[in-house]
């Protein structure tokens, strides 16, 4: 892979850097050298990603059939029940993948749209790019709770003793995690430096 040299684009679709044209020489797909309507992409993916983050968070995301029982817990009453079990290290895990990182990105888009806009913030770009930089990273991360759910779903099976099964959450907060990983993709880190 060459360097790419100054004036050129990348394809968004291939990743082939080139002249500027009308359309890639390798795809055919159009060619920008920013990410066109970023801000609003960012601002309607991230609104929709907290919209589901809500139900994700209220509703059960596993559902326990013990001796004919159900038990169900939310996300934060699955932490607790760890916790209270003395399973710190698992409780801390699910609680920063699953709460904490959800709606931290959430807030660190919403600051980064903030800086471009509202002239007091542009004494932090360098803070938003570090920022940037960090939920881009973490993202990949961001679906470990349902992971654990669909884990625990197909290996702990005890015949009529002991069921589990995925609660009503696991597809709200999948959407919540998609959309937000959408909106980090969207964001043209180069608005931080615009005037």
């Amino acid at each position: 892979m060459r360097d790419i040299v100054k004036g050129e684009i990348v394809c968004s679709i291939c990743g082939v850097a080139q002249p500027p044209a009308e359309g890639c020489r390798c795809c055919g797909a159009p060619l920008h050298s920013r990410v066109t309507g970023s801000i609003g992409k960012v601002w309607g993916y991230s609104l929709t990603a907290f919209f589901w983050l809500i139900p994700a968070n209220l509703l059960p995301m596993m559902k326990v059939v013990k001796l004919g029982k159900v038990y169900q817990s939310t996300i934060l009453e699955g932490v607790i029940n760890f916790i209270h079990n003395g399973e710190y290290f698992i409780g801390g895990i699910i609680f920063i993948a699953s709460i904490l990182i959800p709606f931290f990105k959430l807030g660190v888009l919403w600051f980064l749209l903030l800086i471009p806009i509202v002239p007091a913030f542009r004494s932090y770009r360098k803070v938003g790019i570090a920022l940037y930089r960090f939920i881009s990273f973490i993202g990949k991360y961001s679906m470990l709770d349902v992971f654990v759910v669909v884990f625990m779903v197909s290996f702990v099976q005890f015949g009529e003793l002991v069921r589990i099964e995925a609660g009503p959450a696991v597809v709200p907060f999948g959407l919540g995690v998609i959309f937000t990983i959408l909106a980090t993709k969207q964001l043209d880190s180069r608005l931080l430096w615009d005037r």
